[in-house]
């Protein structure tokens, strides 16, 4: 009975409060209300600025908010697909696709519940990749059709590019909080957390040259530069400094011949220059299609230093019979490179100079270079007769050009793939250019 009387005591206490504080009491639940509504909007906010760590990344080079280093693109957003280890085409924002007509018509599926950051989603009106005589066209709002004037099996790669919307927005995993420019220049860009909010906040600080890049490192701005071609290595004697070497396999440091001068025209001097070159100290590069590409082969001619083949191609070519001079042409990034053949070439007997190029498209005889090597194998802007501005060699070859042509409209990946190893053995028998290796890059980052 006493329990009875307790709780009747404590209902009409409640009822008489109620009445008495009753707006107070509404006051109070709207204000928790919202307080509780406010806490648990912003503390991801809070738990992302304040707690989680920052990383802070130094980047060489010029970049404005359309040429952005496509690792940073990666963190921001994604394209239609995305590339495989083996360099192939696999899925991304699009969970599948298909290729109709003879190659000319692909449809897209893309994947539900992808997001831009706004909160938007993201359907099928909102991509176009703007490619010259190529159209788009939304069939409903997951479903992509894309028209292309002729077939290019190479299309599904080219639209692994990050798709953007006005301002670099993406739906990747990171979102642009701040972005700082000099003139177009980015100078400045700090990347928060936009799915996981676990995930550290990333700034980048860009830097016009390598001796200013290591410089901010030293003076604590960054705690990690990526990409250098060169490095003290006795800064990894400092505190807590880690020194990490990366051999670039997307990248190939070229001898390229004139195939128009009166001299290199002649396929026996190209040959005698390939035999004398001396290992230069990095992995050796054989072919123009990177090794980690489906359609790699290393059954090709293989040019290693020879110097009794120089010897003998040297007495047949007017090389070895007159005082002809031929000038190497290189950039001053590659000059140790440069110095150490065109020695090695003077040691035979050869008539070589050096020049420095101040910019890109300079005229030349021999030209010591680095080439970028596309995801896909198909390589027409590089070796097919008809590229005047990228076909810098000046090779002309009809069964050269007849294998890029059937390559890049090939829809069957076995057929493809013997189009571009035969690609590979004839291009590298006529040598236009000789492949010599695969730069190496450092990472400097400071242990915490």
């Amino acid at each position: 009975m006493s329990f009875v009387r307790r709780g009747r005591f404590l209902f009409w206490a409640v009822r008489e409060l109620s009445k008495k504080y009753t707006r107070s009491l509404i006051i109070g639940i709207i204000l928790g209300f919202g307080i509780m509504l406010f806490l648990w909007k912003i503390f991801p906010i809070i738990r992302v600025s304040q707690l989680n760590p920052t990383k802070r990344i130094g980047y060489v080079g010029d970049y404005s908010p359309s040429n952005l280093p496509l690792e940073i693109q990666d963190k921001l957003s994604y394209g239609l697909t995305a590339i495989g280890s083996d360099q192939k085409a696999l899925p991304a924002l699009a969970s599948s696709w298909e290729a109709t007509e003879s190659g000319t018509l692909y449809t897209f599926h893309l994947k539900p519940d992808v997001y831009w950051h706004n909160n938007t989603p993201v359907v099928a009106a909102d991509i176009n990749y703007n490619i010259q005589n190529v159209t788009f066209t939304a069939l409903d709002e997951k479903t992509i059709q894309v028209k292309l004037p002729n077939a290019f099996s190479p299309f599904s790669v080219l639209v692994s590019k990050p798709i953007f919307k006005e301002n670099l927005m993406g739906f990747g995993e990171y979102a642009i909080r701040t972005i700082r420019l000099k003139g177009n220049r980015i100078t400045y860009l700090k990347l928060s957390p936009a799915i996981n909010a676990t995930l550290p906040t990333i700034e980048y600080r860009f830097y016009r040259n390598e001796s200013q890049a290591i410089l901010a490192y030293k003076l604590g701005e960054v705690d990690e530069i990526t990409g250098l071609s060169d490095v003290d290595t006795s800064m990894e004697q400092w505190k807590n400094t880690h020194i990490q070497k990366r051999i670039n396999k997307n990248r190939i440091i070229t001898l390229y011949f004139n195939m128009k001068d009166p001299i290199l025209k002649d396929k026996q001097v190209r040959q005698m220059l390939a035999y004398a070159v001396p290992d230069l100290g990095y992995e050796r590069a054989y072919s123009p299609i990177s090794p980690a590409s489906w359609a790699y082969t290393d059954d090709v001619k293989y040019y290693d230093t020879d110097i009794k083949q120089v010897t003998k191609l040297l007495d047949t070519t007017k090389m070895g019979t007159s005082s002809a001079e031929l000038t190497l042409t290189t950039y001053s990034q590659y000059l140790s490179s440069a110095q150490a053949i065109v020695k090695a070439w003077q040691d035979v007997g050869l008539h070589i100079n050096i020049r420095i190029a101040n910019t890109i498209g300079e005229p030349y005889q021999i030209l010591l270079s680095a080439q970028d090597i596309p995801t896909d194998p198909d390589q027409y802007v590089y070796w097919h007769s008809t590229q005047l501005y990228t076909n810098i060699s000046g090779i002309s070859n009809a069964k050269i050009d007849k294998l890029l042509e059937d390559g890049r409209i090939e829809q069957d990946q076995t057929k493809r793939k013997q189009l571009y190893v035969d690609f590979q053995k004839r291009l590298v028998e006529e040598l236009p250019a000789l492949f010599l290796y695969y730069p190496t890059t450092y990472e400097i980052s400071r242990n915490n």
